[in-house]
């Protein structure tokens, strides 16, 4: 009787967090999300030390943490997943100084074919998406709103394969939470970009939206900033 009611429970509480993993997932689609691409240095594998690879991802998740005393961000990959192993491997060099590990590009609103490209997990993005390298010769992807160069701090598996609130979810579905620390802000355009633009500083952010990416309204943005929205009563 007690292994019955046991198991029941186990049921339950398995069936409930699904219920609220799916009504959270439909939340966060209501919720525009900013849409960015990590960014990341493969050493090469040949002996004689040839040219290193790239390597890149676009992020379902993404946030800033704190300010102080440093800026953090904060990002998730699922697991497995070749950037998780490359980021893993850089945090753990002990000879490595305190440098980059990665460059987290925001995208502006005309990069919604590079966020696709960078979504799939085969393929060559870097062929055929324009960039330039950091000091530490990480690309970064050009015309974004700008990027972040930044060194991973912790790193935290998020489940168990025991975990009885992950029953239905197959386990190549699994996830890992990033803490990053923000060394360096960098300019998301290159100087030739710059000479052709008007106003880099008019660039929109891309989002994602209910399963979409799209843009904000400039002429709702043109209303905050004269304050034309921001008055009223309460």
């Amino acid at each position: 009787m007690r292994f019955a009611l046991s198991r029941r429970f186990l049921h339950t509480s398995a069936t409930r967090t699904n219920e609220t993993r799916t009504k959270c997932i439909e939340l966060m689609r209501a919720t525009a999300q900013p849409v960015s691409v990590i960014t990341t240095t493969v050493p090469s594998s040949s002996p004689d030390g040839g040219e290193p690879d790239y390597h890149g991802a676009t992020l379902s998740s993404f946030t800033s943490v704190a300010m102080f005393p440093y800026p953090i961000v904060s990002f998730a990959l699922r697991t497995p997943s070749r950037m998780a192993d490359i980021l893993r491997r850089q945090a753990q060099s002990k000879t490595r100084p305190v440098v980059p590990h990665m460059v987290i590009n925001l995208l502006s609103s005309s990069m919604t074919q590079v966020a696709v490209h960078f979504s799939r997990p085969r393929g060559e993005p870097f062929g055929s998406t324009p960039y330039f390298l950091s000091d530490e010769m990480i690309p970064i992807l050009d015309g974004s709103l700008g990027a972040l160069s930044c060194v991973l701090i912790s790193n935290i598996p998020l489940g168990e394969p025991e975990d009885q609130s992950t029953v239905g979810i197959p386990q190549c579905q699994g996830s890992e939470l990033f803490l990053a620390r923000v060394l360096r802000v960098e300019e998301g355009h290159s100087p030739e970009l710059l000479k052709s633009m008007e106003k880099a500083e008019e660039l929109l952010p891309l989002v994602y939206h209910h399963q979409r990416y799209t843009t904000l309204d400039p002429k709702v943005m043109l209303g905050l900033r004269d304050g034309s929205l921001a008055r009223g009563g309460g």
